[in-house]
């Protein structure tokens, strides 16, 4: 009985095998082919990333180039005006203003505040309201705090039409290098 039970046994063995193959072979093969699909997709995935972050890098840099190009260019037509002068030309600044605004899409206003926070000129309201107040606000505060560099607001809500945005300014030089407004 022993022989007839060892000999049963050594028939068996390659069919046990077989079964253990066909069922261990093709799991090894899946897990392979998804680790390797994994680590593939991660990688196109950071490199995709990678461009897309290479691509918002530039356009917020050619953003930025924009509205310093523009606080220098405003602040080149109000070079040497002193706020009753701005007051007296406001209607020609403010179409100057609007020129340089419509050649931009992505700026919405051109505002420019006195020492004290009340609006000279913009290129989107003739005639500014006077009574405005904006001294209160960050990016005011901001440049009268710094005395000068450049401050990129939060989220706002605009006191005049009610528009969300986001403000981007800086301190308006004086001759004798004094806070002037922004």
């Amino acid at each position: 009985m022993d022989r007839a039970k060892l000999k049963s046994r050594n028939i068996l063995w390659p069919l046990q095998v077989l079964l253990v193959a066909s069922l261990l072979g093709p799991a090894l093969f899946f897990a392979y082919t998804g680790w390797s699909d994994y680590h593939r997709i991660e990688r196109q995935s950071e490199d995709r990333i990678d461009r897309a972050l290479d691509v918002v890098q530039e356009h917020t840099l050619k953003a930025f180039q924009t509205v310093e190009r523009t606080i220098a260019e405003t602040n080149e037509i109000l070079r040497d005006l002193s706020p009753e002068q701005i007051h007296a030309e406001e209607a020609r600044l403010q179409s100057r203003l609007k020129q340089t605004q419509n050649t931009l899409p992505q700026i919405e206003a051109i505002w420019v505040f006195d020492r004290s926070g009340h609006p000279l000129v913009s290129s989107t309201i003739y005639p500014v309201p006077r009574d405005l107040d904006n001294s209160d606000r960050d990016y005011f505060k901001a440049q009268v705090g710094q005395g000068g560099g450049t401050f990129i607001g939060n989220m706002i809500t605009s006191r005049i039409g009610g528009f969300r945005f986001f403000v981007v300014s800086q301190a308006r030089p004086s001759p004798d290098g004094s806070f002037n407004g922004v």
